[in-house]
């Protein structure tokens, strides 16, 4: 499998260098004037959306991460834990209300 040399969300989503370079290409009539919002709101979207699988996806690693209950269990065997906020409790009970 091949690498990308750019982090994803700077593949997707576009400098305005590069708006600025579909706006020329339109005005010279290389590109349909009328395609170029519709192609960036595209890329817009496509960018929301990535960013809301990786974040769900993290919000799950850290929650179900056996390493991360592992630490937290050798230190407090009787606290429950919260690998994503780091915070140990001593029971559901106990817990404080926000």
């Amino acid at each position: 499998m091949e690498t990308i040399s750019k982090p994803t969300r700077e593949l997707i989503s576009y400098t305005q260098e590069e708006k600025r370079c579909l706006e020329s290409l339109a005005s010279m009539g290389l590109l349909a004037t009328a395609n170029v919002e519709p192609m960036l709101r595209f890329r817009d979207n496509v960018l929301q959306r990535f960013n809301n699988l990786v974040d769900a996806e993290m919000l799950v690693a850290c929650h179900d991460s056996p390493d991360a209950n592992e630490k937290n269990d050798e230190a407090n065997p009787e606290a429950e834990s919260d690998p994503c906020s780091g915070e140990l409790t001593k029971s559901v009970g106990e817990r404080s209300t926000p």
